[in-house]
């Protein structure tokens, strides 16, 4: 489970260990080509019952050569103690080919939540998670935050 303010990254990349906290890298092992991640952020890791939440999702490239991806559509999910409270699939988000420069991050989106669930109720306070997953590529990546 990720920890609240520390952004996980969940990435399946031979010979590479990736920790990331911000947009700060750590690297074990060598790379050569493109290694890819999926970063997901919260802009606070703790928030007052009703305060909106804005998560942002980030491509990062922190190999050596330029990654193509045919888009950057994705599924967000946020779930608590009592399982998920939504489920948002954004599939109009730069539909055709990305390209993305070594050693750089590329913004995919930001989706303000406003804590409410799939019937509109306010959320019990508590610890939340955010899922998240590229359509077209095996990439995942999740943060933590509170409420109340």
């Amino acid at each position: 489970m990720a920890r609240p303010g520390k952004y996980t990254l969940l990435a399946l990349l031979p010979a590479l260990l990736v920790a990331v906290t911000g947009l700060s890298f750590f690297f074990a092992g060598t790379t050569a080509g493109p290694s890819v991640s999926l970063l997901a952020e919260t802009d606070k890791d703790s928030y007052a019952i009703g305060e909106d939440i804005i998560v942002t999702l980030y491509f990062v490239n922190s190999g050596d050569t330029e990654a193509t991806f045919p888009s950057l559509s994705y599924r967000l999910d946020i779930e608590g103690l009592s399982g998920a409270v939504l489920l948002l699939d954004v599939d109009e988000v730069r539909q055709s080919e990305v390209t993305i420069p070594p050693s750089s991050a590329v913004l995919i989106d930001s989706y303000i939540w406003d804590q409410e669930d799939y019937d509109s109720n306010q959320v019990s306070p508590g610890q939340y998670t955010v899922h998240s997953s590229l359509f077209d590529y095996v990439l995942a990546g999740e943060t933590a935050f509170q409420i109340g």
